[in-house]
């Protein structure tokens, strides 16, 4: 069984700035929560191979992930298979604003390896993908200054 997960927010910071904490996947281990493992296998210009690594507790697994970065349009797409996924497609844009700030569009679609994974994570997947969101947005305003997050929002 396919899922799939769409989210659209309002980032106070820059669609270049957000382009490029999505796309330095070799630092997701800093910060996303049990990635213990987030290696550039090869890397040419407008791709990289990535192989992350998750673990929690007992439980620990990785997957292979093939990214294409296209810097002009401020888009990022990811593929990937093995280990939790049967099939994995990440899709994130962003898109300045003329108030300032940018939009941020995640689209995911992926496939869960076994029927005791679709049914146990089916409650879970559209929050998980929401907070999956809120970290990358919580990194931005480690990097960028979290009070343009707090003056977007007054």
């Amino acid at each position: 069984m396919m899922h799939d997960i769409k989210i659209n927010r309002v980032s106070p910071y820059s669609a270049a700035q957000m382009y490029a904490l999505v796309a330095d996947v070799a630092r997701y281990r800093e910060f996303l929560p049990y990635c213990v493992e987030s290696t550039i296998l090869a890397r040419r210009k407008g791709f990289l191979s990535a192989r992350l690594g998750f673990a929690h507790k007992m439980w620990r697994d990785n997957f292979l992930s093939d990214v294409q970065l296209d810097d002009k349009k401020y888009e990022i797409r990811a593929r990937g298979a093995r280990g939790l996924f049967s099939q994995l497609s990440v899709h994130w844009r962003f898109a300045p604003r003329r108030q300032g700030g940018s939009v941020v569009r995640v689209s995911l679609n992926f496939g869960l390896a076994t029927r005791a994974l679709t049914l146990m994570f089916r409650p879970l997947r559209q929050r998980a993908v929401e907070k999956a969101v809120a970290i990358f947005e919580a990194r931005a305003d480690a990097l960028y200054g979290g009070s343009a997050r707090k003056r977007a929002a007054s």
